[in-house]
């Protein structure tokens, strides 16, 4: 975890790699990438929580992938991110999946 605060890229090839998992439907290692990312990062950080409802949401766990993205929300600083949050949100709801 420290690894991952001092280096940020590091944590980036991780969002990567959680995001090629996501489009293999590797839904588990996925969800353990973007939860080891989240906990480092206290669950604070928009964009990695959007990646762990999208691995939540890939295992049919869509109100957990709501609920994690209602976290995500008024965390987001962008507008592009927000817009990304409620396209997710929008999806789960309806119990479809998303991948960028």
């Amino acid at each position: 975890n420290q690894a991952i605060e001092a280096q940020p890229d590091f944590a980036y090839s991780y969002l990567h790699l959680a995001q090629l998992q996501l489009h293999a439907r590797n839904c588990a290692e996925a969800f353990k990438l973007a939860n080891r990312i989240c906990t480092a990062k206290n669950f604070k950080d928009p964009e990695w929580l959007a990646v762990m409802a999208a691995a939540q949401a890939c295992s049919g766990n869509f109100d957990q992938a709501i609920e994690t993205l209602g976290k995500a929300e008024p965390l987001a600083s962008t507008d592009s991110l927000k817009k990304q949050i409620r396209i997710q949100l929008d999806h789960y709801s309806k119990k479809q999946n998303y991948y960028e």
